[in-house]
């Protein structure tokens, strides 16, 4: 229509010119009016908006991740009920994105209110947040402004005020967000901090520091966020290293299917992508197993290993009764390109060392007579040499395709032939096809037909072999079948380090490229010359293309033609030599890596889904190889570890690129000195911020034991594992408690001790860890005397404090009451004492007999400052108790308190301290007016109540045992007046009658 200037043809809307594209605006608004004008109305279709979503989305993730940080409150904070507050003043102008976040599936990749779980404002730009859609609302901030952010969890909105003053939107609505999806979890304060931007945080744990609460807020029945809190409010942020987390039920990614072994197949792991053929995206994503093989800390050539195998293969067979020894020298016979199959070895080369296999044979014995067990057991003698021949075949095999891949191997057979009695120990052998026996069914098959077989495949005969000897074989095998449809260029396999990051973001690996992905460090030294001394090359991932492998096989033809159910990948890693091979339809391929000592690598495939069944991993094995599975469980029998499994620890992971991290509660301050041009400059440290990590084996790779609160698998790992220290040095096992002391040292265990925000799983199990190992033993053998009271008659019994004849009136008043209980180290009754170290000089004494010492003086002052604090806050209403809940933060304390009081180390002090703690009505002072309400007024859980049980139990014990020893010095001193009274009169009376005789 050259009258609109308008083309028939489909052209993309970038390249069109500008007048064209304001001709085509004009127009559609004309319509629009028209159709208004009329009273239709005119909405957005839900497919376009989703559209639009997902190009926004796109949009994001181009975003550079540095120039932005999102921050939630830990989800032990969450809130499901009530109406909060809070306050962020600005400090700088730029943009911040402040509101609320469901502390549970917030996501840490995108900026709050990019997806359905975050509600957002955004000051600058005057415009709410959410599911990726904006739209006006409020005012513009400006710096050091106040904005109010409050939740109404029983209305389910959320709104904001600015100064005091509540935000509108463009129909007058003060309400930003409505129609809350509330789960069992919560919501979090969040916010997103974009490059260069300062606020502060304001959560109300004193109220009166909040400056519009009053304006805005308390009237409408909100509460500050902090409110009856005695801890700071610990925050989280997007951390974007990436790592690895396992594929849960519901991703939305993949869908992970778990088959185990059958008779044909071995176990498998099978791979489908839920994303092809919808309209979402399909990412190029990175899996990896979540269990790491090791090599081993020193490399040995691979002879060293066979040459064991040989060693157990003679005892096996001297066990049976066989008198023959097998040698695996050091090099195999190398065979030309055009060397047949079927080849024999004259005797003259076989006496060459260099030969690969040499059988000595005892001539001797093959001429004994019949009735000798030798020759009665001949038949079933020469059916297990064969078998042996034929594992030692499949030996040399491995050997010489890694000297030449590309040539047939050919597997060598032995004969025993008889000759001579003169002729013994004369060598012969000879290089047959490895034909199958007519007269054994269970030979072996031909390696003509297939030089790779899965162990399903087998012959029962090889099955013993590797049974005997899968001890020493160190090379463990998976697969990766690429299903039909699949294309192998999106697809690379292999093993990637603990440290794997990969060095671009998602959104650029669609290249497919290795150097887009992984990362290459070569380390050269060279001489004085320039040559080259040595190099090393390191990388975080040892993977290959799967079409690359395919177009590298010199028979690509042959190998092609098997792809029948799919691409086989087969990757196997040699843990002694730290050799990886690959194998392409069970054909070795050329392309081989070589990784450095005590390496840990994980089986790891990179793949773009060009269809729904993706993959499977294949956890079987092939000839001269163990399954994976007898790799990543060490402890397996030897049993076990030939038969390939499917554990259920054995879980598939995905790479994500972005995930929460907490922040630390305290940070190191630094101070920053420039000493002079040439010294440069100088950094001070003036306190020293202290913090603990735990190792995780599986992920090789420590991690916060502050952050085990919001990782649960980590958490209950972590806590089990305290348990069974807990265990294994139980009854007094001394020496087992001087080994853990190594894991775990009185600097950890302290740190433990006086840390507020470690969670309760972990807090119960480092309390009773301490008492296990320092104190459990002391504490035993106290206890099996507590009903014995052996008191000397000594001098010191008379010197007791309660009969002091210099006592003043109120000093016998107290001394005089029911409830005084002196110090411990006052008793007189015979009990056991706490053993130190210096009470042995011989090491081996101190394992066996003392526990690890411990400072207990610092440990009981801590402790009981500690349980006076915690019974001080939990008279009120507390929403943040150490641990998480009470009996969290009370038991523990009262385990240590008990055990304490049963050792004896407590004073007259810390006993009248602790019997306030539990009645202050009756045990309290007079002027002691603002703690007035103990344990015993206090609505306790169960476990607490139990633990205050002990406790008086054994306040009641020591009551007793200072009655009856005050008894028995009574009773000493009482006798003993009375016999001196009896005595003199009866002096006296002998004095009298003497002088009435006179």
């Amino acid at each position: 229509n050259p009258h609109h200037k308008r083309s028939p043809y489909l052209l993309p809307y970038s390249i069109i010119d500008d007048s064209i594209k304001k001709i085509n605006r004009d127009t559609a608004s004309e319509t629009v009016r028209t159709l208004l004008a009329y009273g239709y109305t005119i909405d957005t279709p839900t497919g376009d908006v989703e559209d639009l979503n997902r190009r926004n989305k796109d949009i994001k993730n181009i975003e550079p991740m540095s120039n932005y940080r999102t921050y939630r409150a830990e989800k032990t904070f969450a809130v499901t009920r009530g109406k909060w507050y809070y306050e962020v003043e600005l400090l700088t102008t730029g943009r911040i994105l402040i509101g609320w976040g469901h502390a549970s599936k917030l996501n840490a990749y995108y900026p709050l209110g990019t997806d359905l779980y975050g509600y957002a404002f955004d000051g600058l730009n005057s415009r709410r947040f959410h599911h990726n859609t904006y739209d006006r609302f409020g005012k513009q901030w400006t710096k050091n402004d106040i904005v109010g952010c409050m939740i109404d969890l029983h209305d389910k909105t959320i709104s904001f005020s600015l100064n005091g003053e509540l935000m509108l939107d463009n129909y007058g609505n003060e309400t930003a967000f409505d129609g809350l999806d509330i789960d069992d979890i919560g919501f979090v304060p969040a916010l997103t901090s974009f490059s260069g931007q300062k606020v502060r945080l304001n959560f109300g744990q004193d109220v009166h520091s909040l400056k519009y609460f009053t304006s805005c807020g308390l009237q409408e029945g909100y509460e500050p966020f902090c409110v009856n809190m005695s801890k700071n409010l610990t925050f989280w942020y997007s951390n974007f290293i990436s790592h690895f987390i396992p594929i849960q039920s519901n991703s939305s990614s993949f869908e992970v299917i778990r088959i185990g072994a059958s008779r044909d197949n071995p176990p498998i792991i099978k791979l489908q992508s839920r994303l092809f053929g919808t309209f979402e995206k399909v990412d190029f994503e990175f899996l990896r197993l979540s269990l790491p093989i090791s090599c081993h800390d020193k490399f040995v050539p691979r002879q060293v290993t066979l040459d064991r195998r040989q060693m157990i293969l003679n005892e096996y067979l001297e066990s049976h009764g066989e008198k023959n020894n097998f040698i695996f020298l050091s090099k195999p016979t190398t065979l030309s390109s055009n060397e047949q199959t079927e080849t024999s070895l004259t005797n003259g080369s076989i006496s060459d060392p260099t030969n690969s296999l040499v059988k000595f044979i005892d001539q001797s014995t093959s001429k004994k007579s019949p009735s000798s067990p030798r020759n009665t057991n001949k038949s079933n003698i020469k059916s297990s040499t064969n078998k042996f021949n034929s594992f030692f075949q499949s030996l040399l095999k491995d050997q010489q395709q890694q000297q030449q891949p590309t040539k047939r191997m050919v597997t060598l057979n032995t004969d025993m032939n008889t000759t001579n009695t003169n002729q013994q120990n004369q060598i012969q052998s000879t290089l047959k096809s490895p034909i199958k026996s007519l007269n054994n069914p269970m030979g072996r098959k031909s390696t003509i037909e297939n030089d790779i077989e899965f162990i399903d495949q087998q012959t029962n005969d090889y099955e013993d072999d590797m049974r005997i000897i899968n001890e020493h074989v160190h090379e463990y095998y998976y697969s990766i079948r690429i299903l039909p449809g699949q294309n192998p260029r999106s697809v690379f396999i292999g093993w990637v380090t603990s440290r794997f990051k990969p060095i671009n973001r998602q959104y650029d690996t669609s290249l497919n490229k290795l150097t887009k992905l992984i990362r290459y460090c070569t380390i050269t030294q060279t001489g004085n010359d320039g040559s080259i001394v040595e190099s090393i090359r390191r990388q975080d991932a040892y993977m290959f293309c799967a079409s690359d492998l395919l177009d590298n096989m010199n028979d690509k033809e042959n190998v092609t033609r098997r792809v029948v159910n799919g691409l086989l990948i087969g990757c196997l890693c040699d843990v002694s030599t730290g050799q990886l091979t690959f194998y392409v339809n069970g054909k070795e391929s050329t392309q081989k890596f070589q990784v450095e000592p005590s390496t840990k690598l994980y089986p790891a495939v990179f793949v773009e889904p060009t269809v729904k069944e993706v993959l499977q991993f294949e956890l079987g094995r092939i000839k001269n190889c163990l399954p994976l599975t007898a790799a990543l469980f060490p402890s397996l029998n030897r049993e076990e570890r030939f038969i390939p499994q499917l554990p259920s620890r054995l879980h598939l992971q995905s790479l994500v690129h972005c995930h929460w991290s907490r922040v630390p509660n305290t940070n190191i301050r630094c101070q920053q000195l420039k000493l002079s041009e040439i010294r440069g400059w100088s950094v001070f440290v003036e306190d020293p911020v202290q913090m603990e990590a735990v190792y995780i084996p599986e992920e090789d790779q420590c991690t916060d034991i502050l952050s085990l609160v919001e990782n649960e698998d980590n958490l209950n790992f972590c806590s089990n594992t305290l348990r069974l220290y807990n265990a294994l040095c139980a009854q007094g096992n001394n020496r087992v408690s001087h080994e853990i002391c190594k894991f775990v040292d009185e600097k950890q265990l302290m740190y433990c001790v006086k840390n507020p925000y470690l969670c309760g799983p972990i807090r119960i199990g480092i309390y009773n860890l301490l008492i296990a190992l320092h104190f459990e033993s002391h504490i035993k053998a106290r206890s099996l005397t507590s009903t014995e009271f052996i008191i000397p008659l000594s001098d010191a019994l008379r010197k007791s404090v309660l009969l002091h004849p210099k006592n003043t009136l109120e000093q016998q008043q107290i001394l005089a009451t029911s409830t005084y209980i002196p110090a411990m180290e006052q008793f007189l009754a015979v009990r056991p004492k706490l053993i130190k170290e210096e009470d042995f000089k011989v090491d081996r004494e101190r394992k066996l007999l003392v526990p690890p010492p411990f400072n207990v003086l610092s440990l009981k002052e801590y402790i009981m400052n500690s349980l006076t604090d915690a019974i001080e806050k939990s008279s009120g209403h507390l929403r943040d108790p150490t641990g998480g809940t009470y009996a969290n933060w009370l038991v523990p304390l009262l385990q240590l308190v008990d055990a304490f009081l049963v050792m004896g180390t407590l004073e007259v002090n810390d006993i009248q301290q602790l019997l306030r703690l539990i009645d202050p009505t009756s045990f309290g002072l007079e002027n002691e007016e603002n703690f007035t309400e103990g344990l015993l007024q206090m609505i306790l859980d169960e476990p607490v109540k139990l633990q205050l049980c002990h406790i008086l139990q054994h306040l009641c014990d020591y009551q007793l045992q200072y009655r009856i020893e005050s008894i028995i010095a009574f009773s000493e001193e009482f006798v003993g007046k009375l016999q001196a009274d009896q005595k003199r009169r009866y002096q006296v009376c002998i004095i009298t009658q003497a002088n009435l005789h006179m």
